[in-house]
């Protein structure tokens, strides 16, 4: 762990807990009175712990990281923005370790994971009989959650990283500083983490709990599909086929009859399985960072980041498929840049991009699923064309791509906002598009519905990866991003990170 993590962990770990706990708290607890190893007495320091974890390792700063990897993939191109910083997930060689605006992306997760290890390591001393039935091993297999999704991200993000797992016990910052760990064994580790939410976590979170809060937690049934994701990574055809069949077969989730329900008030449609939840302060924060680089100014002639036009002509265009009409706005405008295809709303209630009072504040606070059933599914179709059908049938992966193509139909479905594009003569909503046959399915068929299913949700710049690994040619994706090598797939360190670490934690190669 680095010197600034050390230094500042104890206030940090505090200040976010209290902050993210209620005002009754603050009064009976002030921070300045509080004893860190004194504070894990009672399951309330464990919940309060546990919320603090949360609120770094999914924060702004991780939102910044996913946002970083649309813009990498095929998705997000820049605008009117710089291509330094957040830009050049676009431009790799005009990435530097300063990373303009995203050194939080780093440096909250990890002490995010600071946070976990302290829980971890403190909750073993709270007695079992204080907690509710089965609570103690729930929180453990919340917080192994957190800390094995943030090693999942650091892995695929940065490739190298530090990997931090027990508490300093020296005070001396030259004794806590970290070398960094390998990519293969940061997944090693987060697999690890993931399999003991697995382990630890129940069928569902206590019925206490609504619909809402379950989808915001840790669960076993998204450590099985993060696990899944490793598996895929490594080629582990039947693991990660088993994993996605138990969620399947759970009966816990179910894909939703309307595609929009899974975006359409606050994300908690019975299909996803995981979501950030967070509240905006001021215009922008949290997911708004989506509003602040993709659709800021609704009278603005562009944005600062915008859709790649290969991603909507990956559709039958127009109001033929909900996915890309709900999702974009401002398609085929003229007078813009070759590659431009519109504006990415799908996280907004008020797709025009405008603040209005009571209306589009609320979209700032809108939940973002990090993982559905559709991804499950489409984990499980590929895993059954990459075993050469060992695993099942093209007609099970036909049925798993024909579901998600036949509900991109949608006879209500309405423009957002006036769109000369539609018919409002015959007004037919989204009409659909034609159903798969046996002969179509190969792996580019999976490959490309999962393209259109999934835009802006985090997992195509990780597929990009993971495809160009398995071919072991890079060219098409190094192509994407203006990368000059392969180590530039990855992001480096950030400046302040190395030089914390006094020359202990060296750089990552290719910067």
């Amino acid at each position: 762990m680095n010197r600034n993590i050390v230094a500042t962990i104890s206030i940090i770990l505090f200040s976010v807990f209290i902050l993210s706990c209620s005002e009754e708290f603050l009064n009976e607890k002030p921070l300045h009175q509080i004893d860190l190893e004194n504070f894990y007495t009672q399951p309330i320091d464990a919940e309060i712990g546990l919320t603090g974890a949360y609120s770094r390792i999914i924060s702004k700063g991780m939102m910044q990281n996913l946002f970083f990897f649309s813009i990498s993939a095929d998705e997000i191109t820049n605008g009117t923005a710089t291509q330094t910083g957040i830009g050049s997930g676009e431009n790799r060689e005009l990435a530097t370790s300063a990373l303009w605006g995203m050194g939080q992306g780093y440096n909250e997760p990890m002490v995010g994971i600071a946070n976990i290890n302290l829980l971890l390591k403190k909750i073993t001393d709270i007695p079992d009989d204080k907690f509710a039935s089965g609570r103690k091993d729930e929180i453990m297999g919340e917080a192994h959650f957190l800390r094995g999704w943030a090693f999942y991200i650091f892995a695929m993000g940065y490739r190298d990283v530090q990997m931090q797992l027990e508490v300093p016990t020296s005070s001396l910052p030259e004794d806590n500083f970290l070398e960094k760990s390998p990519q293969e064994e940061i997944l090693a580790q987060a697999m690890f983490d993931l399999s003991k939410a697995d382990s630890l976590l129940p069928v569902r979170l206590g019925n206490d709990k609504s619909e809402h809060d379950v989808r915001g937690r840790a669960s076993k049934w998204a450590a099985k599909a993060f696990k899944a994701r490793i598996h895929m990574w490594n080629s582990e055809w039947d693991k990660a086929y088993a994993e996605c069949k138990a969620i399947v077969e759970s009966n816990q989730f179910n894909m939703a009859e309307r595609w929009i329900n899974i975006f359409a008030g606050e994300n908690n449609d019975p299909e996803v399985i995981w979501q950030a939840q967070g509240q905006s302060r001021e215009e922008y924060d949290f997911i708004g960072v989506y509003r602040w680089y993709c659709d800021a100014n609704a009278g603005q002639a562009l944005p600062p980041y915008m859709v790649e036009k290969n991603l909507t002509n990956a559709f039958e265009v127009p109001y033929k498929d909900v996915r890309l009409e709900y999702s974009v706005r401002a398609i085929g405008r003229s007078g813009t840049p070759s590659n431009y295809g519109g504006r990415n709303v799908k996280h907004f209630k008020v797709p025009s991009g405008e603040v209005i009072q009571g209306v589009s504040d609320e979209s700032r606070d809108k939940n973002t699923p990090l993982m559905r059933l559709a991804e499950v599914k489409l984990m499980m179709a590929e895993a059954i064309i990459q075993s050469n059908y060992s695993l099942g049938t093209k007609e099970e992966v036909l049925a798993i791509l024909n579901e998600l193509r036949a509900r991109a139909a949608d006879p209500e479905f309405r423009p957002r906002e006036e769109d000369s594009r539609y018919d409002y003569d015959a007004n037919k909503g989204c009409e659909g598009i034609e159903l798969l046959t046996v002969d179509d399915i190969n792996l580019q068929a999976v490959k490309d519905e999962k393209y259109r299913e999934l835009a802006f949700e985090f997992i195509r710049w990780f597929d990009l990866l993971r495809w160009s690994r398995m071919e072991d040619n890079y060219e098409s994706v190094m192509a994407l991003v203006n990368a000059s090598s392969v180590d530039r797939l990855y992001l480096p360190i950030p400046q302040s990170q190395i030089e914390a670490n006094k020359g202990i934690l060296k750089q990552n190669p290719g910067y």
